[in-house]
C-alpha cells in the first residue's frame, strides 16, 4: 500500500510542492511529481496596498493548492512551519503562509528547519545548493526545472522550493504523528 503525501514550502512569491509516495511495506519513498506555484507584484505601475498584493497571492496559492491536493489525491501534506522572523514584514508573511497552510483540506505534518535539514543528511547551516544536490541526486527524474546553457542542462534556482518541499516530506515521514497514522490505517485495512 502507497500513501500519497503533498510535500510544501510554503512562502507568498515561490511555494515549493512535491508529491511524495510513501509504500508502507518497504518503508521507501519517490517523488513523482513537482510544482512551483509563483505569484508576481503587479507589473503595470499599478499602486497597491501591500496588504492587497497579499491576498491575492495568498488566493492565488489556496487555489493552485486544492488543485494540487484534488488531482494527486493526497493523504497528508507535510511542511515546514516556521517560528523564526528577523522582521516585522517576515513576521507577517510567517502569518499568512501559517494561514495558507491551515486550508489545506489535509492534515498537516509539521516539520522544524532542522528537522528538513537533517533528513536531508545535512546540518543545521545546510546551504540551498546543498539541499538541491540532495534532492537531485535521491529523486533526478521528479521534474526538477533546467534549462539549456550553451547546449547543457543546467537546474535552475528555484529548484530550492522545490527541494525544501521534498526534504519536508522526508522529514515528515519520520515525525511521531505520521507514524500513529500509518498504524492507524494498518489496523482499519487488516481489519476491513
Amino acid at each position: 500500500m502507497k500513501i500519497k503525501i503533498l510535500g510544501l514550502d510554503p512562502s507568498l512569491r515561490n511555494t515549493g510542492t512535491a508529491i511524495g509516495e510513501y509504500c508502507l511495506e518497504t518503508g521507501s519513498l519517490e517523488i513523482t511529481h513537482l510544482k512551483l506555484i509563483q505569484t508576481e507584484k503587479f507589473e503595470d505601475g499599478t499602486k497597491v496596498r501591500q496588504t492587497s498584493d497579499d491576498l491575492k497571492c495568498a488566493k492565488h496559492i489556496i487555489r493552485e493548492l486544492r488543485s494540487v491536493v484534488a488531482m494527486h489525491k493526497t493523504s497528508f501534506a507535510a511542511s515546514e512551519v516556521s517560528v523564526f522572523s528577523q522582521s516585522a514584514r517576515g513576521a507577517l508573511t510567517n502569518g499568512i503562509c501559517v494561514g495558507i497552510l491551515a486550508s489545506v483540506p489535509l492534515p498537516v505534518l509539521e516539520v522544524h528547519a532542522l528537522e528538513v535539514k537533517r533528513a536531508a543528511g545535512g546540518e543545521k547551516k545546510s546551504s540551498k545548493d546543498f539541499m538541491v544536490q540532495w534532492a537531485v541526486g535521491r529523486w533526478p527524474n521528479a521534474g526538477w526545472l533546467t534549462r539549456k546553457l550553451k547546449g547543457e542542462v543546467v537546474l535552475l534556482k528555484d529548484n530550492e522550493h522545490l527541494a525544501d518541499a521534498c526534504a519536508a516530506i522526508a522529514a515528515g515521514i519520520l515525525t511521531p504523528q505520521f507514524a500513529q497514522a500509518v498504524a492507524m490505517m494498518t489496523a482499519m485495512k487488516e481489519a476491513a
